[in-house]
């Protein structure tokens, strides 16, 4: 979800296209939403905050390098994947 608010994913009627990014695009993007700089700040108070930590978490948490690339989705075979954080949360 904080990818498709930020325009990181494909804009295709399709949501099950996977988008390819590296780490690092999530940083620039953070920068620009931090900065005021993207039409998503407005939208979305928090946009800034949710990108560094996606970002530091993959960076700094995991150790990955700023040239990995992620693959983001919304949909995978028609089903949401969003459905694991509240399954995550339930076993919790």
């Amino acid at each position: 979800d904080i990818a498709n608010d930020a325009g990181l994913l494909s804009t295709e009627d399709d949501s099950s296209t996977i988008t390819t990014i590296p780490i690092r695009v999530l940083k620039q993007t953070a920068k620009n939403v931090c900065r005021g700089s993207s039409s998503a700040s407005t939208k979305h108070p928090f946009l800034c905050f949710d990108l560094t930590y996606i970002y530091s978490l993959l960076t700094k948490g995991y150790g990955l390098s700023e040239d990995i690339q992620i693959h983001i989705c919304k949909k995978i075979q028609q089903f949401e994947v969003a459905w694991s954080l509240g399954l995550a949360l339930k076993l919790l």
